[in-house]
């Protein structure tokens, strides 16, 4: 043994001999310990060391970080605003700082969004919420607005989210029990009187000792074999370069209600100011200049010409190349075979137009099996305002011209004539709402009238210029474009001052309003503005006019049997004289009361000033047949012959009348009114021209629908009776064999005359009340086609057509006309059938009577042998027709030729 060995065994010896006292003095105290308190020291031990210290539980954030220092939700995690009258629908009221999270069913916030629609607080996400695949949606309550915009609840519509709010959850309740419990803890030592509780021994890190597993950690690295692949993405070239569509839009355009709190406006103290560089630029090709040395010669005048040199080898080469092969005669001898062919090809891209499209000349597919929803007609949007739209009725609607997506509609109260006449006098206010589908909550604005109105319309060729039609008679112009403006100018003052709704839907009074005693005496039912250029004048003498792009003059009729014709040239005559007079006719878009000026021109009466007095410049007057006053309801015109100044005027008894506005030379009491005829039970509430036919007209009555020609008496087609009342009705501006119809259950009715003609084609539902108006949105587009429906409790319908009812089919005019004119021989045909056995039959009362008198018996025998020859040859002409018609569709033919096999005839 070294002497190295001896010391280190002295030294072990030592130290055990140190270390046994110690330990056995250690023992000792512990046992002392366990006298004095039991075994309580080691359980508070053992639960220190259960409870553990609570910032060693993490929790994941519920949010995502941006970089620029804001929060944003998880995916799946939607942020909005609810109010406590949501939270009470719902049924989420105790949601708050004390109770942060709930969850609902999905079934409770759908029924919410399908009630109330785009009132709503969820209507901006659901679209998201019908998608979720959650049955309980999570609802957590953003008291601290972590986003910053303003919401004050979010939603959880995803599986993964709603699993770090449950874990996130899960761990907060966890810590805060746990500190629940330290401090439990604490407060029961401090009552016991202890200052510090014990804790337990620290332990001793010893260092790591390799034991091989750093050589396995080795063995399992991935070592390369190979050079990486270097790989490079870059865009494609055709897509570089590309065209760009920047267009400008005003901010007013793009704002959404629903979305956006604080409506923009234009800052009359901003002023842009742009700085201008001035820089040339001058791009030339790279140029190089070098030098050479060359031997000098003397200068000598000569001409030199360059020819190719072609060496010996190339030329041997091109012979062989050129050389004539057996495959020289089989490619000319190819191409003597496709000459005719590809001549014949030529030949035909000159004479047929290669750039046709094909696929238009194909049958429609929608007629054949497809997808159903494509064929419905489905609500595009629909329009009502609690403070103009409730309980009220939709009269008439018109979209405005020259603007893509705003249609207006006239609200009315839904009053009887006794309590009309309870009302009378008072004061009171009508509207029509302007609405852009841009903002489907609030009117861009509305215009004031004194009275309800049931008829107005836009200018076709200037939509600054409104007619309308009142019901004590009156009529209503309202000049926009400069109201507008005077408008934009207030509304800009009054931002910082005002941010009540009722500033933001300004209301516009009219310009003009008639005379009381110049116009009807009863309610306006419908207004009709007159072809570009027409004129009336004071004589009842149609002229043209100088200016063929603009109307001057509208037509209204009314329940008290005349037709007036209004000149707006003179309306803003006497407009002007009035201003410059100080007049109170209706300031020029003044957006005060409109009661005062009717109120004005009541009070003035006959007596008022004549310079700014608006009555009709001519008048023709509608009777009956029997005698009386036509009671008009609607009028038809041909818009598309500014000289035909025939009209169609339908009544309220169920007629319809043909009469001309044009009085005749050297005719001084003339008749307007050339025909009436019975049309239908009850009154005409729609009589329109087919867009593609001027001579066939539509009239829809109580309870079916005909189609009329000009100058025939009887209709040659008449609809089979319907189950409930018919309401509206009108043609489709784009296929000629369409016709819509809306009824009393507020269901409408599309007509395809061209599929079938003994019941509607498609049936589909739009209100639970009556519908009152009807307006196809007549557009150049065919990708789209709406049509704005209006209904008894004051809401605007949009409904979006399938295409299979937008888009004609191929001949569909050449094929609606010869229905026209199948159904037109028909009904000669039954006229004139009628015609002769009514003759035949007064012929026979007459030989009775003769008989009875005592005439000769051969004469009534010679009688009755011409009738039984009439019939005979009535029911050879039904066998002939008969016979050709099986002919035609082979219906003799065996079973085999027979089941669907129609030659083409």
């Amino acid at each position: 043994m070294t002497e190295e060995e001896a010391g280190g065994q002295e030294e072990v010896a030592a130290k055990e001999a140190e270390d046994g006292p110690a330990e056995a003095k250690a023992e000792e105290t512990q046992a002392a310990e366990a006298a004095e308190g039991g075994d309580k020291g080691s359980d508070e031990e053992e639960e220190e060391e259960e409870l553990g210290d609570p910032n060693d539980i993490v929790i994941p954030l519920s949010y995502v970080e941006k970089e620029d220092g804001t929060n944003a939700p998880l995916k799946g995690v939607l942020s909005i605003f609810v109010t406590e009258t949501t939270k009470k629908i719902v049924n989420i009221e105790s949601l708050g700082p004390e109770n942060p999270m709930m969850t609902v069913e999905k079934a409770v916030i759908v029924e919410d969004i399908r009630f109330r629609g785009v009132i709503s607080d969820f209507g901006p996400i659901k679209k998201e919420i019908e998608s979720s695949p959650l049955e309980l949606l999570i609802l957590r309550h953003n008291e601290d607005d972590i986003y910053g915009d303003g919401n004050n609840l979010e939603v959880c519509v995803s599986e993964g989210a709603a699993t770090v709010w449950n874990e996130v959850l899960e761990l907060t309740q966890k810590k805060a029990e746990l500190i629940k419990k330290i401090a439990e803890r604490e407060a029961r030592d401090k009552a016991m009187g202890k200052s510090k509780r014990k804790k337990k021994k620290k332990r001793v890190h010893k260092p790591w000792v390799s034991l091989g597993s750093d050589q396995e950690i080795l063995e399992e690295k991935v070592v390369d074999t190979r050079d990486r692949i270097q790989m490079v993405f870059h865009r494609q070239h055709g897509e570089l370069n590309q065209a760009l569509d920047l267009t400008d839009k005003d901010a007013s355009e793009l704002w959404n209600s629903s979305q956006m709190e604080c409506r923009p406006f234009k800052d009359p103290n901003f002023e842009l100011v742009r700085l201008e560089k001035e820089i040339g630029v001058q791009a030339i090709p790279e140029t190089t200049d070098c030098g050479s040395q060359a031997t000098k010669n003397r200068q000598v005048n000569a001409v030199m010409q360059y020819e190719a040199f072609m060496s010996e080898n190339v030329r041997s080469n091109r012979r062989e190349k050129f050389q004539k092969t057996d495959k020289d005669e089989e490619i000319a001898a190819f191409l003597d075979r496709v000459r005719p062919l590809y001549e014949k090809a030529l030949q035909q891209n000159e004479l047929y137009d290669i750039f046709e499209d094909k696929f238009s000349l194909l049958a429609e597919e929608d007629h054949g099996p497809g997808n159903k929803n494509e064929n419905n007609i489905t609500e595009f949007q629909s329009f009502t305002y609690w403070k103009y739209s409730n309980n009220k009725v939709a009269s008439c609607i018109d979209w405005v011209p020259g603007e893509d997506n705003v249609v207006a509609v006239a609200i009315t109260e839904p009053l009887s004539f006794n309590e009309r006449l309870k009302i009378s006098g008072k004061p009171r206010t009508s509207y029509i709402l302007i609405w852009s589908f841009t903002d489907p909550i609030h009117p861009q604005y509305v215009l004031a009238s004194p009275f309800d109105i049931y008829a107005f319309q836009f200018n076709p060729y200037n939509k600054g210029i409104v007619a309308a039609g009142c019901y004590n008679g009156q009529v209503i112009l309202w000049n926009i474009e400069d109201a507008k403006k005077q408008l934009e100018a207030q509304r800009s003052a009054d931002d910082d001052e005002q941010g009540s709704e009722e500033t933001l839907i300004p209301s516009i009074a009219p310009s003009m309003v008639s005379s009381i005693d110049k116009s009807h005496s009863m309610c306006i039912t419908d207004l009709i503005w007159l072809p570009a250029g027409v004129e009336v004048t004071k004589d009842g003498k149609v002229a043209i006019g100088s200016d063929d792009n603009a109307s001057s003059f509208f037509a209204t009729t009314s329940v008290d049997g005349r037709v007036l014709f209004w000149d707006t040239k003179v309306a803003k005559k006497k407009e002007s004289e009035a201003g410059e007079n100080g007049g109170e006719a209706g300031g020029k878009g003044s957006s005060g009361n409109a009661q005062g000026s009717s109120g004005s021109s009541r009070r003035r009466g006959k007596d008022s000033d004549k310079g700014t007095e608006w009555k009709a410049t001519w008048s023709v007057g509608l009777v009956r047949e029997q005698g009386g006053d036509l009671a008009a309801t609607k009028l038809s015109f041909n818009l598309k012959d500014s000289l035909e100044t025939a009209f169609f005027a339908g009544s309220m008894d169920g007629e319809i009348a043909y009469a001309e506005y044009h009085k005749p030379e050297d005719v001084q009491h003339p008749e307007y009114t050339k025909m009436t005829i019975d049309a239908h039970f009850g009154a005409i509430s729609t009589l329109q021209r087919s867009p593609f036919f001027e001579d066939i007209v539509l009239s829809v009555g109580e309870w079916s629908f005909k189609i009329w020609k000009e100058g025939l008496s009887s209709p040659i087609f008449a609809s089979a009776s319907a189950t409930t009342y018919l309401t509206m009705g009108c043609w489709s501006p784009t296929r000629p064999g369409v016709i819509i119809t809306a009824r009393e259950d507020g269901m409408i009715e599309v007509w395809d005359l061209l599929d079938r003609s003994h019941e509607a084609s498609m049936v589909s539902t739009v209100s639970s009340s009556s519908i009152t108006s009807l307006k196809f949105y007549e557009s150049s587009s065919s990708s789209y086609q709406l049509l704005a429906a209006g209904d008894s409790m004051g809401k605007l319908h949009i409904l979006e057509l399938p295409r299979n009812l937008r888009r004609p089919i191929l001949n569909e005019k050449e094929i609606m006309q010869s229905f026209c004119e199948r159904e037109l021989e028909r009904v000669q045909y039954v006229g004139s059938t009628l015609k002769t056995f009514k003759n035949i039959a007064d012929d026979s009362n007459k030989l009775l009577d003769l008989g009875d008198k005592g005439v000769d018996q051969d004469l009534q025998d010679e009688q009755q042998q011409s009738m039984l020859e009439l019939i005979e040859k009535s029911e050879q002409e039904y066998l002939k027709l008969e016979k050709e018609y099986r002919e035609k569709f082979n219906l003799d033919a065996p079973n085999g030729a027979a089941n669907g096999e129609v030659p083409v005839s």
